[in-house]
């Protein structure tokens, strides 16, 4: 099932904003990396990555998910009122060791063409390819970008998925804290006969919070 903000902040679908705060601040206390034991420092990353999630958008959008109730993740505007956005699966991707900092999103948009579906991002952490893309439904792959050899602290990113004539969406994107051990078994795991990028980089650097060039994905 499709996770939303209540779902995520354990609240009955008509909860209002300030009772989603107040959870949100019980759960962060709960779940927060940095009170976390060392054997469950990840599972707490991806846990704090979901509630913020919830948050910002239950505050951002309080309207969108409560006129949403029982519907997919995608939001759904009254006819006539707005233009209908792209939709977008998953809106919370998560970059982390499990997967090997990779993750695929999959973005459709009602009488767009596929080639039409763009991805606008600003970043010198992640980096997105276009894949296979057919029948209106646009797909990319979501990764560390070349060059990123280690990340000292958990970092979001944004990506906006744009498609003509339709009202953008955001996609939220989790990286997980890393070490340049754990790059080098992610990216040999991922092609086992290629020379590590990152064989002769210097002295790594944290990277959080550093965006790069605006970048489309056409």
């Amino acid at each position: 099932m499709d996770k939303t903000p209540f779902s995520v902040l354990d609240l009955p679908p008509d909860a209002g904003v300030d009772a989603a705060r107040s959870r949100y601040r019980e759960l962060a206390h709960e779940h927060h990396p940095d009170i976390a034991r060392d054997d469950e420092k990840r599972e707490a990353t991806r846990a704090m990555a979901e509630l913020n999630w919830a948050m910002e958008e239950l505050e951002r959008h309080p309207d969108r998910w409560r006129a949403n109730i029982g519907s997919p993740i995608e939001t759904i505007y009254a006819a006539g009122t707005e233009k209908r956005p792209v939709s977008v699966s998953p809106t919370l991707a998560l970059l982390n060791q499990d997967n090997g900092w990779v993750a695929y999103v999959t973005a459709a948009a009602p009488d767009v063409d596929e080639s039409a579906i763009r991805l606008r991002y600003a970043s010198k952490v992640i980096a997105v390819e276009r894949l296979a893309s057919f029948g209106g439904v646009a797909n990319f792959r979501i990764s560390l970008a070349e060059g990123v050899y280690e990340l000292a602290a958990p970092l979001r990113e944004r990506i906006e998925v744009r498609a003509r004539g339709c009202k953008p969406v955001e996609v939220s994107v989790a990286v997980e804290a890393f070490t340049m051990t754990e790059a080098r078994q992610a990216a040999a795991a991922a092609n086992p006969a290629a020379q590590p990028w990152f064989g002769f980089a210097a002295c790594a650097t944290a990277l959080a919070g550093v965006a790069g060039l605006l970048l489309y994905v056409a």
